[in-house]
């Protein structure tokens, strides 16, 4: 918030021409040239090195390729509506009466969608990844004649309580981030 008013990106469902009018009166113009400022670096920046680590982690997670494309279409909306819309709302504030509002309000609107997908992806691939490994250790130490028994997603600390209750070994995997040779088992 800057003196009072909820700024434009905050605003789940977007924003009118007198919000906009409101907050550029409250931000001034310095307070306008700061707003440019910060979407100018940190705005430029931080949508560019998100979408470049979502494709890494993408690429090193999903082997199907017409999957990692279709998964890799996100964090490249979301990155290009981050930076227009930080544009628009930029010449939103220095024009509320004839400038992009509608456009601003927007790209603020679809960036806490495309967020909100970030985010579904985010989950999404973490239980694929867990379940992937979990499911072919399982079928390892089953071909083996380990009798295998999934209790599902638990702490490190939940294990060592379970193989204590059913005085049984048992093995959890880490959830990281990096590639399947580098992760770890307890």
């Amino acid at each position: 918030r800057a003196y009072g008013l909820t700024l434009p990106e905050l605003r789940i469902t977007g924003f009118d021409r007198e919000q906009i009018a409101a907050a550029a009166s409250a931000l001034g113009d310095q307070g306008r040239e700061d707003y440019r400022w910060v979407h100018r670096s940190s705005g430029l920046l931080m949508p560019l090195f998100m979408a470049l680590a979502w494709f890494a982690m993408l690429g090193q997670s999903v082997h199907t390729r017409a999957v990692r494309w279709a998964l890799w279409s996100v964090p490249l909306a979301f990155a290009v509506v981050v930076l227009a819309g930080g544009h628009a709302i930029d010449a939103a504030l220095a024009d509320p009466t004839d400038g992009p509002v509608a456009l601003a309000s927007g790209l603020v609107i679809a960036r806490w969608v495309l967020t909100a997908a970030l985010l579904a992806q985010a989950a999404w691939m973490l239980a694929h990844l867990v379940r992937t490994k979990l499911d072919a250790f399982a079928r390892g130490a089953t071909a083996r004649g380990a009798d295998v028994v999934k209790i599902g997603l638990i702490s490190t600390d939940e294990l060592y309580f379970a193989c204590g209750v059913f005085d049984a070994p048992g093995v959890t995997f880490t959830a990281s981030h990096n590639p399947a040779q580098y992760n770890g088992m307890k």
